[in-house]
């Protein structure tokens, strides 16, 4: 197994944490990745390609996955429903940057998108095939919705105490401890609606594409041509 991330401090804390007998990690652009073609017979990433570049870079990044899967190979990637992050606080429908929910989250995908982009893909050959399915949790997604229309409310205040604390958190505090601070406010909001980790990993569910729509996040499983 071999891991890549543009990060480096990424990169180290996942060689730190695995046996090296068994996986590799190097720092690498999934835009231009440091692999022969037809090298892999699987790539995934787990919330980490195309929402995080401007589309056309989303496209260099698919087509150079294609270059190093072998014939018949498959990518998976999961990405976030715009309906349920981008759009749900505050419509940004020109991804603004000081509107979007995540710095990181550069442009996310509504599912109309997603299947475009796969027709083109398709036409173009560098997949022969580009699904959609989607992952749902009716559970989690109240206290989600919750969460980010209070982060909306803050941060679209008129500049009072609260909303000017929060944009403050925002600029100051270092990614780690701003994820920190989310995750903290995650598990309050659970406390609050007795919600457990369990009852929210018994909730999840995975719908194929026809019930995309109604998917938290997206899941693409593209494959090569043999």
């Amino acid at each position: 197994m071999i891991g890549t991330d543009i990060a480096v401090p990424v990169v180290g804390l996942a060689a730190r944490s695995r046996d090296p007998s068994d996986a590799a990690f190097l720092a690498a652009d999934s835009r231009a990745l440091p692999f022969a073609p037809g090298s892999f017979d699987l790539v995934s990433s787990v919330l980490g390609i195309v929402h995080n570049m401007i589309p056309a870079d989303a496209r260099l990044c698919l087509r150079e996955i294609s270059r190093v899967l072998r014939k018949g190979g498959t990518l998976v990637f999961t990405t976030p429903h715009r309906a349920f992050s981008q759009d749900l606080y505050h419509p940004n429908p020109g991804d603004d940057p000081s509107l979007r929910f995540s710095a990181l989250n550069i442009h996310e995908y509504s599912l109309a998108e997603l299947q475009e982009l796969g027709r083109e893909l398709a036409a173009e050959g560098v997949f022969s095939g580009f699904s959609v399915g989607g992952l749902a949790n009716p559970v989690f997604r109240e206290v989600w919705a919750e969460l980010v229309s209070a982060l909306g409310r803050k941060r679209f205040s008129g500049g009072k105490m609260g909303g000017a604390a929060s944009a403050l958190a925002r600029r100051l505090l270092p990614p780690a401890a701003r994820t920190r601070l989310f995750l903290r406010s995650v598990s309050a909001a659970c406390s609050r609606r007795g919600i457990s980790a369990s009852d929210i990993a018994r909730a999840a569910r995975y719908h194929p594409e026809a019930a995309g729509a109604a998917a938290d996040h997206f899941v693409v499983i593209a494959r090569k041509a043999d």
